[in-house]
């Protein structure tokens, strides 16, 4: 905790060097001299590159450790740079997990070995992309990740996880985050966004399973008439499936099953 690995682009204003800081005495150490045009560095819990992301016109690369150089482990087109990812090098520094929709409709959440390249899946879906993941904080394994379809859900990778998948779906409802959690992993910081009552932030005590807000985010929505969110799908003309969501104006669905009760204007947001 008490060194960090930092980018700094003081030497070559487009690319960052990467250096490891002493937090207390601000001293620095050159770690990574950047003349390859690597766009950024992951590395494992003993700060020491191990994956590395390089922007090509036709998309991007991510490259692995080989000696004191890099070389391609995984290369992408333009259509999956923004769904392809690395995510950390897990506690052994012998593996790394990302997300990859590369051949793929959607991104999954993949374990591939740094030794020889070689990924296996450990979550997907077929209807939306692999999004928020849990990890272990001193071992960075995964514990669970989230699929947001209709609504956000969350499918436990270890048995541990479906007690605090449980506990905070109960005490938050489907939409929720996890921002950071202690190093003894006993407290975790959550972001909640409810249609109803706008974004916040939560302490999750995971001992006594007490979660307690925190404060809102956008203090001046707090008590006004927000209305809820209705998940939909909607069958378009050529044959696919929308994911569509539906908010009526107040006092217009009396009993709340997402149809008003007489004709309403609408506005349709395509985005």
């Amino acid at each position: 905790p008490g060194t960090v690995l930092v980018g700094l682009n003081d030497r070559k204003p487009e690319w960052h060097d990467a250096w490891e800081i002493d937090i207390a005495s601000g001293e620095r150490r050159l770690v990574e001299r950047n003349d390859q045009e690597i766009g950024g560095y992951f590395a494992g819990l003993d700060l020491k590159p191990r994956l590395a992301l390089r922007t090509l016109p036709e998309g991007g690369e991510i490259l692995r450790r080989k000696g004191d150089g890099w070389e391609r482990m995984l290369a992408y087109g333009q259509a999956d740079s923004l769904t392809t990812q690395p995510l950390g090098i897990e506690g052994d520094g012998k593996s790394a997990l990302l997300l990859s929709s590369v051949d793929r409709n959607t991104a999954a959440l993949m374990r591939v070995n740094l030794a020889d390249g070689t990924t296996t899946v450990i979550g997907e879906s077929p209807k939306a992309d692999v999004q928020d993941v849990w990890t272990d904080p001193r071992s960075r394994t995964p514990e669970a990740y989230s699929v947001n379809h209709l609504r956000n859900t969350f499918v436990p990778v270890v048995p541990e996880a479906e007690k605090d998948i449980a506990t905070l779906s109960k005490a938050l409802g489907g939409d929720f985050s996890v921002v950071s959690r202690t190093l003894d992993d006993s407290r975790w910081i959550l972001a909640t966004d409810d249609p109803t009552h706008g974004e916040s932030s939560h302490l999750y005590d995971r001992g006594s399973g007490k979660v307690t807000k925190l404060f809102d985010q956008r203090p001046a929505l707090a008590g006004m008439p927000l209305q809820p969110m209705h998940a939909l799908e909607i069958r378009t003309r050529d044959g696919l499936t929308m994911v569509s969501y539906l908010t009526l104006p107040p006092g217009s669905d009396a009993n709340g099953d997402g149809r008003p009760d007489r004709p309403v204007p609408m506005v349709l947001n395509v985005h």
